[in-house]
């Protein structure tokens, strides 16, 4: 079970999802601020389980117990950073996700939660294209990211990261007969809060930076009781 708190009543709640079922990359919380265009989502992804990127599936996978109390994997915090900002750094990814540009941010945390439970907090910046990105060469042979649409304003993206047991259960058939029953698997999973919204509302008279800041400290996560 998650938990996060949005102060303002202007937040609108699109999408809320509290069980776990399928064992894959789901989105389970979104939510928006139409004032200021910001924006709140949170993704749980079981480690291994996104193939769509193979480089990008392998360094998610490292990050297994780098969260846990006991520090099973000593993963240094900016190490883990890397590993969540892969997309940054690759244009293949950068074009999947239309990005024209990306640069890191400042932010760079780590807190234990309830436990000892280990949250990292950090941010980048995009600028995105309301169309499809590609690779364009210029005739000296440099590439530059081609927008097939608009490029949006400077986008700021307040990350919460914290990977732990994920009780997922099905009711698909678990007996010989064919009858069903509760069939439940843990797996180590990423859970990724994502508060967004553009850089010029962060700290204009909107003010919606301080609002997403608190939303980032306000989250944390239960983990699935192991037997």
């Amino acid at each position: 079970a998650f938990s996060l708190e949005l102060k303002s009543p202007s937040w609108k709640v699109k999408k809320e999802v509290r069980e776990a079922i399928r064992v894959r990359r789901e989105q389970l919380f979104e939510a928006t601020e139409a004032k200021t265009g910001a924006t709140v989502t949170l993704t749980r992804t079981p480690l291994g389980a996104d193939r769509k990127y193979q480089s990008a599936r392998e360094r998610i996978f490292e990050l297994a117990g780098a969260f846990d109390p006991q520090r099973k994997n000593d993963l240094p915090l900016d190490e883990i950073i890397k590993i969540l900002t892969v997309s940054l750094q690759d244009p293949q990814l950068r074009r999947s996700k239309r990005w024209v540009a990306a640069k890191r941010g400042d932010q760079a945390e780590e807190a234990n939660g309830p436990g000892g439970q280990r949250y990292v907090y950090f941010d980048y910046d995009v600028q995105e294209c309301t169309g499809g990105v590609t690779e364009f060469k210029r005739e000296d042979g440099s590439a530059i990211e081609d927008c097939d649409g608009k490029v949006l304003p400077w986008r700021r993206h307040l990350i919460v990261a914290t990977v732990l047991p994920t009780k997922y259960t099905s009711m698909r058939s678990s007996y010989l007969d064919g009858s069903k029953g509760l069939n439940s698997r843990i797996f180590e999973s990423l859970w990724l809060l994502d508060a967004s919204a553009p850089v010029k509302k962060i700290d204009g008279k909107a003010g919606i930076g301080a609002e997403l800041a608190s939303v980032t400290r306000s989250f944390s996560v239960q983990p699935a009781a192991i037997p």
